[in-house]
């Protein structure tokens, strides 16, 4: 009994660990994403569609290299495989993030930074991290 209560606590902590080192990795491609989308929108005076597109593929490649090295270390299964179910993941958060940002700043009416940062939060915890954890980087 002792024995399966110590399982699951190191089984959490992993996982906690796991999520923690995710946010991290999100974190640091969210950076990257809103510099990006900055640059397109303000710089270059792209549409909001254009600038939010640009600012996740480039955050999505940084992503998937540091959740696949760091936070998951996901390593036992082909790389091919995994990019193909990533894929998956990142082009349900492309257009989670995308359509979320256009309905806030067009439909609502609220600032695109704050639009843009509040949906990737959303998407970032509700469908990123989940399928991230299940379905891309699973052992």
């Amino acid at each position: 009994m002792a024995k399966k209560i110590l399982q699951l606590n190191e089984k959490k902590k992993v996982s906690v660990m796991q999520f923690l080192k995710s946010e991290l990795s999100s974190l640091s491609s969210s950076i990257i994403d809103l510099s990006v989308f900055t640059l397109c929108s303000v710089v270059f005076h792209f549409n909001i569609i254009v600038s939010t597109s640009a600012g996740v593929i480039v955050g999505g490649v940084v992503n998937f290299l540091m959740n696949r090295n760091f936070a998951f270390k996901s390593f036992e299964q082909k790389k091919s495989h995994q990019v193909a179910r990533y894929l998956i993941v990142w082009c349900g958060s492309l257009l989670l993030n995308t359509y979320g940002t256009y309905v806030f700043v067009e439909k609502l009416g609220i600032n695109k930074f704050v639009s843009r940062l509040g949906t990737g939060l959303i998407v970032r915890f509700a469908w990123n991290f989940p399928l991230l954890k299940y379905f891309v980087f699973k052992k």
